[in-house]
């Protein structure tokens, strides 16, 4: 029994179940941003990679159907009193994914994230287009995997942690977590990877032999990735936890091998995007950087 009801073995049945449910009766575009990412992941399976600029917008030409599923939903987000049914949700069905029929649609607020982060929905989405062009269908493929690749890299992070395995059970199941995971947001695969690469430096730092080639390339393949989610992102630094002995000799070689690709791919992606980048709400980051300055006890 007690094998049974496992921290890894529970958060399966739990993220599983409660996911899944989330994921398919969560009315469209109802998840926190939802609109953006799914714009910007669909505009990624275009080979659109780098957003386009067009006066004060950012975002892409996409399939046209996707006004008429933004006017039926959008209406509903933190509107309690805006319902929907599922024979709405049957008739949006409809609305189909027609490359011949595009218009732009504007999202600054996801248009500067790289392709990293939508990898889970990026494949739902290739997935689900072969046997279908509903766009409402393939938002469900591409919150489906999301949900399936946060559920996979929890049980793994759960199952190899040795510490902590509740914490992380707990941590991964908080209610925020799992409804952002079971739809299209960036912070799936940032949250994955966080909690997997944290479960990796636990890893190292309790082993007691010298870590191996494999696993600093390891760290650094996955601090990498973490950079190219979120630029500002410091997770990475966790690295520090492990002692310096544990890396043998070339210990501070070893070290920027980890830190030092995952900063620099994380400088090379914000240059490439920074000519699309439009502030949001017309904020100005040099004025607000001044406030700081001058008001550090207001700040």
């Amino acid at each position: 029994m007690q094998n049974i009801f496992t921290p890894e073995k529970l958060f399966l049945i739990i993220a599983l179940t409660f996911g899944v449910l989330l994921a398919i009766f969560t009315p469209p575009y109802q998840i926190p941003d939802e609109p953006q990412h799914f714009y910007r992941a669909l505009s990624i399976t275009e080979n659109k990679i780098i957003s386009t600029k067009m006066n004060n917008n950012t975002g892409n030409y996409l399939p046209a159907d996707l006004d008429e599923i933004h006017e039926k939903y959008v209406p509903m987000i933190k509107n309690l009193d805006k319902k929907t049914s599922f024979k709405d949700f049957k008739n949006s069905l409809k609305y189909k994914y027609n490359r011949n029929k595009q218009i732009f649609f504007n999202f600054p607020n996801t248009a500067l994230y790289s392709p990293v982060c939508y990898i889970p929905q990026i494949i739902g989405i290739i997935i689900s287009r072969l046997f279908t062009n509903s766009l409402v269908a393939i938002l469900l493929f591409g919150r489906l995997f999301s949900l399936f690749f946060f559920i996979a890299m929890g049980y793994i992070s759960i199952k190899t942690i040795p510490i902590l395995k509740w914490g992380i059970f707990l941590v991964l199941l908080t209610p925020m977590n799992l409804i952002i995971s079971s739809g299209f947001s960036a912070d799936t695969v940032l949250l994955s990877l966080s909690i997997f690469y944290f479960t990796k430096v636990l890893q190292c730092y309790f082993q007691e032999t010298t870590l191996s080639n494999k696993k600093i390339f390891i760290l650094a393949l996955i601090a990498l990735l973490i950079a190219l989610c979120k630029q500002s992102f410091l997770f990475t630094l966790f690295i520090f936890i492990i002692p310096v002995k544990k890396f043998g000799s070339n210990s501070a070689f070893k070290i920027a091998t980890i830190i030092i690709p995952a900063l620099t791919t994380s400088i090379i992606w914000a240059l490439m995007v920074k000519n699309i980048y439009i502030p949001l709400n017309n904020a100005d980051v040099i004025d607000q950087i001044l406030y700081i300055i001058h008001h550090p006890f207001e700040y």
